[in-house]
């Protein structure tokens, strides 16, 4: 019962890493929609402490989920800020789960594996990636399914969400460790998070001392995570999180971190924006256009993730050093791997091409 702990030692905001962030911030919010140059030349140039505030930028301009930012704090307390709606092949209906061990015990089976999904910044879990992914998971695998409900925490500005995501991973933790007592071993615990949700696993996998068994990040969040660099491993996702370390890499360096930090790292497409199927950018697009390609790419890595899960559908994989040699045929005698829950797991860097269309798997 002692392997999964909150570390409460590390739970001080990551942004407190980065001590003159607050204020440029700050400046950012006030100015950024003033400058002159569109949001695809300020993501090319600007130094990075003003990425938060690009990241607002990027989610006003397409208005997400048709929200605004809340700008309250008087939010319910973590107990019931976050939630956790599980089902199993039992019950497939997903049912809200208490974090007590009754409620745990009657409604989940702990015999079996658990899949715990957990959605980014500005999301929740009735999104359509959420609940399709939940439904493909109980189709393919015989296991628990949890997504967890976050949203009451999730649809603040940028940093404020950031500073939010240790109330969410230590709910978790405290969910996770309730399960470890009543039996199911860390090893058969799966966590899948997008964007900041990937960085919540890597919160959880610290806290539980790196014993779950995999954890899967649908390209993590970059900005106050990786961006500006010295961000404390206990707050983001790496390889020291789990057994085994997944990064899909969707929209790195905007969005999304710059480099895996996983025990393999998926570069889609090289990991860039704008993927196949999101549109073409060219110097002249339109902010609206251009955050629309930005945020498909980091969306599609949920997508590619979801349809791996079915068996049939394989997205090859070579271990390359760089998108480049990829490119260039120098990988093509290097070994293969797929991306998503039937990867090899061997270790290393891939890359790998898909198309404009679903499947989007190029034959």
């Amino acid at each position: 019962g002692n392997s999964c702990l909150i570390n409460r030692s590390a739970q001080k905001s990551p942004i407190m890493a980065f001590s003159t962030l607050p204020l440029a911030v700050l400046i950012v919010s006030a100015v950024v929609s003033t400058v002159n140059c569109g949001l695809q030349l300020q993501f090319k140039s600007s130094v990075d402490s003003i990425w938060p505030g690009l990241m607002n930028n990027l989610a006003l301009t397409v208005a997400i989920d048709g929200d605004r930012f809340r700008t309250d704090e008087n939010y319910e307390p973590a107990e019931t800020s976050v939630r956790f709606w599980c089902g199993n092949r039992n019950h497939r209906e997903l049912r809200l789960v208490q974090t007590d061990s009754y409620d745990i015990k009657v409604k989940l089976d702990t015999n079996k594996p658990v899949m715990f999904i957990i959605h980014g910044w500005m999301d929740n879990y009735t999104s359509h990636w959420v609940q399709d992914t939940v439904n493909d998971a109980l189709s393919s695998l015989d296991v628990n399914v949890c997504a967890v409900d976050w949203a009451n925490l999730a649809h603040y500005e940028y940093s404020a969400t950031v500073d939010h995501t240790p109330v969410v991973s230590d709910q978790a933790t405290k969910f996770i460790k309730i399960m470890i007592e009543l039996g199911m071993k860390p090893n058969s615990i799966t966590l899948v998070g997008h964007g900041m949700g990937a960085q919540i696993c890597g919160q959880i996998g610290h806290n539980c001392n790196g014993e779950v068994g995999q954890i899967y990040g649908l390209d993590p969040a970059g900005p106050l995570f990786t961006t500006p660099s010295g961000g404390s491993l206990a707050f983001r996702l790496d390889k020291s999180d789990a057994k085994y370390v997944q990064f899909i890499i969707t929209a790195k360096g905007t969005a999304g971190v710059t480099v895996g930090e996983g025990d393999e790292n998926f570069y889609v497409n090289g990991g860039s924006y704008p993927q196949p199927n999101c549109g073409s950018i060219a110097i002249n697009t339109g902010d609206a256009e251009f955050a629309k390609i930005v945020l498909c790419s980091h969306y599609h890595a949920y997508t590619l993730f979801r349809l791996s899960m079915n068996q049939l559908l394989v997205y090859p994989a070579r271990l390359c050093s760089s998108w480049a040699d990829y490119n260039a045929g120098r990988c093509i005698f290097n070994r293969m791997s797929r991306a998503g829950i039937y990867s090899l797991k061997l270790g290393g860097d891939y890359y790998l091409r898909t198309t404009a269309l679903a499947p989007f798997i190029l034959f």
